[in-house]
């Protein structure tokens, strides 16, 4: 009989984290319990942090209630979004709390970045389109301010392989995947890009030497074997990239495909040979990230996908309407379309403090849309307005990568919501698969079982995935004109030719 092994994932994602546990009998993969927790930031005055602290101990503790549940694990990894990071001295102590991304200090960074090397090189060095949330503007505002910092620090470490240094005491690598998005890596030697650190001041000595994910980091250290009762678990390094984790995860995925990682935010792209740092690719806002193997890719985009659904949603609850998921895809399905389409990427629904609701009208009249009346017109009109988006970028992935497309794949939380797969199917005219809502704890998994030996290559991963978990398969239909929809999106400017 084949060992079974029981092994325990982490995400932390930008505004929540989950954990779970789970079997491997030598056949298939089943779940145990999901167990989610806060990522709450922390403003101090004018400056806003990340609550690493918080979070690590939401994670022990879990650990803990697995442990008393199920008995200790074998193994544990740890996957975050990207940008989250920490400086920490020669004695492994973290040098002060770490910034936030949409922290007052990164303001005007990108002036400053782009007016020492501009824009389109960063993107020919990285394969990255830098925006405030990568981790670049923040460690090249901290080098520009001539932050003590920096002299104090020792390495730089990205919170993936900060867990797994706070887990067991080791550290010396830093995980590639996470590496890659931080717009300071060079996709093409997979290394640190020297010549951009040199360029902006930043000292190359912080940055750690790069490794692929699937290997065991070593031993959980005693204190968290007395905290927690996992006596004799390991920690492997993972996928610490969420969405190359929740990629791996992928039933039969490969060229040819566009995957979409659908949840607060949304990650879409396709799986290549070597990164896309052509005009096309940049003019489109296409970036470059690693897949996880040796020689793979991610070239990909991402943009707000349900931030806006949950924000209207709060909206409304404070009003005293509450929605349940299985409410809010009855609205999608029952309710008639305004045919009325969002630019999701408008700056004002990220910069709103105030009605939500009053920022999407006004931007609705401005374009000269109509403007839903019930609370069922305004779910369907964002649920189409993800379709399109969606739609839009399968496009451009076609006809300006040159890359054919076979299928979509919809994982993590949009696969709660048949009616928006649906709808996506229909507005890219492919056929389109969805499930795995939980897609990128379980790439986590298979990373485990990667780094024990238990499979061996990608395409037995999601071999494994694929006879552990159910996908739901869409047609495309006619149900109406979205082609001359979004014709009369670009004329209105929602979508970029």
């Amino acid at each position: 009989m084949s060992k079974r092994y029981h092994v325990v994932g982490v995400d932390c994602g930008a505004s929540g984290g989950k954990m779970v546990s789970a079997y491997f009998d030598g056949e298939r993969l089943t779940e145990n319990e999901y167990i989610p927790f806060p990522n709450r930031s922390v403003r101090v005055l004018d400056s806003l942090y990340h609550d690493f602290f918080s979070l690590y101990n939401h994670s022990l503790d879990g650990l803990a209630r697995i442990v008393s549940q199920y008995g200790a694990p074998d193994t544990i990894g740890f996957d975050t979004h990207g940008s989250a990071h920490a400086y920490i001295d020669g004695y492994g102590r973290i040098v002060f709390p770490p910034y936030h991304p949409n922290d007052n200090s990164t303001l005007h960074t990108l002036e400053e970045l782009f007016a020492k090397i501009p824009e389109q090189e960063t993107f020919r060095l990285t394969g990255c389109l830098c925006n405030r949330g990568y981790m670049l503007p923040q460690v090249f505002s901290r080098a520009a301010a001539h932050d003590p910092c920096m002299d104090y620090a020792d390495k730089l470490i990205m919170f993936p392989d900060l867990f797994g240094y706070f887990y067991t005491g080791v550290k010396g690598t830093a995980e590639a995947t996470i590496a890659g998005t931080t717009g300071l890596f060079d996709y093409r030697q997979e290394r640190w890009s020297t010549e951009l650190c040199e360029a902006l001041g930043i000292p190359t000595r912080l940055f750690m030497p790069p490794k692929a994910p699937g290997w065991v980091l070593g031993p959980v250290h005693p204190a968290v074997e007395d905290q927690t009762g996992a006596v004799g678990m390991k920690v492997v390094s993972v996928a610490g990239h969420d969405s190359a984790s929740a990629v791996a995860a992928i039933p039969g995925f490969g060229k040819n495909k566009l995957y979409v990682c659908l949840g607060t935010n949304a990650n879409m792209g396709v799986e290549t040979d070597r990164p896309d740092i052509s005009d096309a690719a940049y003019r489109y806002g296409f970036k470059n990230s690693l897949q996880g193997e040796p020689g793979a890719f991610l070239v990909y985009q991402d943009f707000p996908a349900f931030l806006l659904v949950n924000a209207v949603k709060k909206e409304w609850a404070q009003q005293g309407n509450t929605y349940s998921y299985d409410q809010v895809e009855q609205m999608a399905e029952e309710a008639r379309s305004v045919h009325s389409y969002v630019n999701l990427k408008d700056p004002r629904f990220l910069k709103a403090h105030g009605s939500i609701i009053e920022a999407l009208t006004e931007h609705l009249a401005e374009t000269g849309q109509t403007v839903p009346a019930t609370h069922g017109e305004w779910i369907r009109c964002l649920f189409e307005s993800i379709a399109m988006w969606i739609k839009q970028k399968a496009l451009h992935v076609m006809e300006k990568l040159n890359i054919p497309l076979e299928e979509i794949v919809v994982v993590n939380g949009g696969a709660w919501y048949p009616q928006l797969v649906q709808m996506i199917s229909d507005a890219s005219h492919l056929p389109t698969r969805s499930g795995m809502p939980y897609a990128t704890l379980i790439g986590n998994l298979l990373w485990q079982l990667r780094g024990l030996n238990v499979v061996s290559s990608m395409e037995e991963m999601r071999d494994l995935a694929t006879r552990s978990f159910r996908m739901n398969s869409f047609e495309p239909r006619k149900s109406y004109d979205w082609d001359g929809d979004y014709s009369k999106g670009i004329q209105m400017g929602l979508y970029a030719e």
